[in-house]
């Protein structure tokens, strides 16, 4: 017996719509395991559909309510901590997972049957099967020590085929991590960009500097992945899991060194060198570009 979830309304196959195999496409856009054009008993689907304005319609993306508090709700929150999050959203955006999973196995097209499509709780770990934590796309970022922002201009440059440093973006005297990405948007639904910011944006490969882990306010915290000390359009680009891996390994190495010697992030930004080469010894921290 598959439980009862309630419905919700906008439940669709959003920009897909239209297209015969709407339905297969979206199966296998996450699949996670198994293989063919469709689906098969044993494979697994991570959903992760988006919602589309113009129809009016999608999948489990939630763009109806923001997910953090403000900082004064948050505040009030200290006696009643739930980290800084409006429940109420959370909760609205877990029944609509449960009602796209329920919505989306009902559309399988024949001959599959709904009645194979389950939710995997002991893949995730969990008896409601819905992932742990929600997955946010963008969230909140740091501000750097003395102000720091890593900028889109400093992930891109005029390539000189006679010059290896303008191959890559800025060198950072305190580079402890890298990428190589297009700045790529995350939009959000329902907002306007203006054109600059929706334009393809090619970068070289680029540098993230220690200062980007780190943060103005607190002198014990250090940040990586999304939450770097960068601008939004900075972290189109460096919002891909290989980059988040480099920028946490840097955290990771940085953390261990700052709790050894007892000393802050700040007290650690002019030690940079020192720290490149412990880093070094977990993930890669230079370009090493032909010079051809």
């Amino acid at each position: 017996m598959h439980p009862q979830f309630r419905t919700v309304e906008g439940l669709g196959f959003g920009d897909y719509r239209n297209r015969p195999d709407a339905w297969q496409k979206i199966w296998t856009y996450r699949r996670v395991l198994g293989d063919g054009s469709s689906a098969a008993p044993g494979q697994l689907s991570l959903q992760n559909w988006g919602y589309s304005l113009r129809h009016n319609e999608g999948g489990n993306d939630f763009p109806f309510g923001y997910l953090f508090l403000s900082k004064e709700e948050t505040a009030a929150q200290r006696d009643d901590w739930c980290g800084g999050v409006a429940i109420n959203v959370l909760a609205a955006a877990e029944r609509r997972a449960f009602a796209w999973h329920d919505w989306f196995r009902r559309a399988a097209p024949e001959p599959l049957d709904p009645d194979q499509f389950t939710l995997d709780g002991a893949c995730l770990g969990t008896r409601h099967g819905l992932a742990k934590l929600p997955y946010v796309r963008d969230t909140r970022r740091s501000i750097g020590a003395g102000g720091f922002v890593l900028k889109l201009s400093d992930l891109v440059g005029q390539i000189d085929e006679h010059d290896l440093v303008s191959r890559t973006g800025t060198v950072f005297p305190d580079r402890v991590a890298l990428g190589a990405y297009p700045a790529d948007i995350h939009p959000l639904v329902g907002y306007e960009y203006p054109p600059h910011v929706l334009e393809n944006h090619p970068t070289l490969p680029f540098y993230l500097p220690l200062r980007s882990l780190t943060n103005d306010g607190f002198d014990n915290l250090l940040v990586a992945g999304k939450t770097m000390a960068q601008t939004f359009l900075a972290n189109s680009a460096t919002r891909l899991h290989p980059i988040e891996w480099s920028s946490g390994t840097a955290c990771g190495v940085v953390a261990a060194h700052i709790a050894q010697n007892n000393l802050t992030t700040i007290e650690v930004l002019d030690d940079y060198e020192r720290l490149r080469m412990k880093i070094s010894r977990r993930t890669p921290v230079d370009w090493t570009l032909p010079n051809r």
